[in-house]
C-alpha cells in the first residue's frame, strides 16, 4: 500500500466529525508536509505612541511557560520599563543595520544545528532601525555618486530621495524574512503615526517611511495597536462606576486603525493585555 492509500485509509477510519491528523504525504520536495493546526510559532507586530507600554508587553511573553526564554534584540536601549519586571530575559545592544544581520546569522548557525535556546525572540523598536539602516544607505549612495562623478552639487547628503527609500525598504523586509526563518516566536515592536489619507480620513499605522509601514507589519500573523483610555467599570454589587486609565490592544482592523488577527481567536479589543491572556484566548478558541 502507497503512503498515499495508507493515509487515506486512515483517515476515513477517523471517527465521524474528528479533525483529520495525519497528512496525505509526509514531504514533498524535501519539505515537511504539516496540518494548519501544527504552526508551532506566533509572530506578531505591536505598534503605539511612545510610553504606552509596547515593550512592556512584548516582554511579557516571557511568562508563557512555552515560549520561554526569550531574547530581546535593543535597538534604541530602551530596557528601562522592564528591567525589574522581566529580569531572565537575555538582551543584546544593536546600533547598525550591518550588527543585525551579524546577529541574524550567528542565530541561524546556532539554529542550524538545533541548538537555540531562546523560544521567543523580540525586534525593539523597528523604526529605530530603519532609521540606523537609512543612515547606511545615505552613506553608501553618497559614496557611489562620488566615485562615478554623479552626485549633484546642490544635493543634500543627509536627505533621503525615492530611491533611499526604496533601498531602505528593501533591506528592512529582508532583515524581517530572515528573522521569521529562526524557528523562535517572533515579536517586532514600532512607535506609531498618525497620516491623512488623501487629505481625508486620519489613519494610524506604524511610524515607518512609505509603503514600509504597511508592508513590514503585513509579514506578521497578529498586528496589534496598543494605546490607553479611560475606561468605566460599575461595581456589580453597590453600583458605583469608577473610571480607570486602561491599556488596550485592538487586533481588528478599522478604516483608521491598521489591525490583524489570522488567528481569528481574539476579540476586537483586549483590556490590559499580557501575552498570558492572549495565548490563553487563542487556546480557548482552538476548542
Amino acid at each position: 500500500m502507497s503512503e498515499i492509500e495508507s493515509s487515506l485509509t486512515q483517515l476515513v477510519t477517523d471517527e465521524e466529525g474528528s479533525k483529520p491528523t495525519l497528512t496525505l504525504m509526509s514531504s514533498i520536495g524535501g519539505l515537511k508536509v504539516i496540518k494548519p493546526q501544527e504552526a508551532e510559532h506566533l509572530t506578531a507586530f505591536i505598534y503605539g505612541e511612545s510610553g504606552v507600554g509596547k515593550t512592556t508587553l512584548a516582554a511579557s511573553i516571557d511568562d508563557v511557560v512555552d515560549a520561554s526564554p526569550t531574547l530581546l534584540v535593543d535597538f534604541e536601549k530602551g530596557l528601562l520599563s522592564i528591567r525589574r519586571k522581566y529580569p531572565r530575559i537575555d538582551a543584546i545592544n544593536v546600533e547598525t543595520y550591518d550588527q543585525a544581520i551579524k546577529v541574524y546569522r550567528d542565530l541561524k548557525k546556532i539554529a542550524d544545528k538545533g541548538q537555540l535556546p531562546y523560544k521567543t525572540i523580540i525586534l525593539d523598536p523597528i523604526n529605530e532601525l530603519e532609521a540606523s539602516s537609512m543612515d547606511d544607505v545615505l552613506i553608501r549612495t553618497g559614496i557611489e555618486a562620488e566615485n562615478n562623478s554623479k552626485r549633484k552639487s546642490d544635493k543634500d547628503p543627509d536627505q533621503p530621495e525615492q530611491g533611499d527609500f526604496g533601498k531602505n525598504r528593501i533591506r528592512i523586509l529582508r532583515l524581517l524574512r530572515n528573522f521569521k526563518t529562526l524557528p523562535v516566536n517572533l515579536i517586532a515592536v514600532s512607535t506609531s503615526k498618525t497620516e491623512k489619507i488623501e487629505g481625508k480620513i486620519a489613519q494610524t499605522k506604524p511610524n515607518l517611511a512609505g509603503q514600509l509601514s504597511g508592508d513590514g507589519a503585513a509579514m506578521f500573523n497578529e498586528i496589534f495597536y496598543i494605546y490607553k483610555a479611560d475606561v468605566t467599570a460599575t461595581n456589580k454589587t453597590t453600583g458605583e462606576k469608577k473610571t480607570h486609565n486602561t491599556i488596550i490592544i485592538r487586533t481588528e482592523a478599522s478604516r483608521t486603525i491598521l489591525a490583524k488577527d489570522r488567528t481569528t481567536d481574539l476579540p476586537p479589543l483586549i483590556y490590559q493585555p499580557t501575552f498570558t491572556k492572549i495565548f490563553k484566548l487563542m487556546e480557548e478558541g482552538n476548542k
